[in-house]
């Protein structure tokens, strides 16, 4: 098994620049509570500022869910109160990921 090392963007350069995002926007903001609930509705609230309203470069400026909205207007995002925090990640990350590289 080939084992990526940290901090290396020329082999992991999207990886990298997520948890740079992660780091200035999320970590270095939020009063952080370490106590599981609290900590989802932190999580909860920065997906959605991350998913629903942050512009992202790779995609025109838009934020996820406005190019979704706009390139598959047929799929809607689900709403944030129903899913986890975990699930949100996973939704838009594979979505992302399928545009970035699908020149889409």
């Amino acid at each position: 098994m080939f084992i990526l090392p940290p901090h290396s963007p020329r082999l992991n350069g999207r990886v990298e620049r997520a948890h740079r995002t992660h780091l200035d926007e999320f970590y270095a903001v939020y009063e952080l509570d370490y106590h599981l609930p609290t900590l989802n509705l932190t999580l909860i609230e920065w997906e959605r500022i991350y998913n629903h309203v942050r512009p992202h470069r790779a995609l025109a400026n838009l934020s996820p869910a406005e190019y979704i909205q706009t390139h598959y207007p047929g799929i809607s995002p689900l709403p944030l109160t129903s899913i986890e925090p975990i699930q949100i990640i996973a939704l838009f990350g594979s979505i992302l990921y399928n545009c970035l590289h699908s020149g889409g």
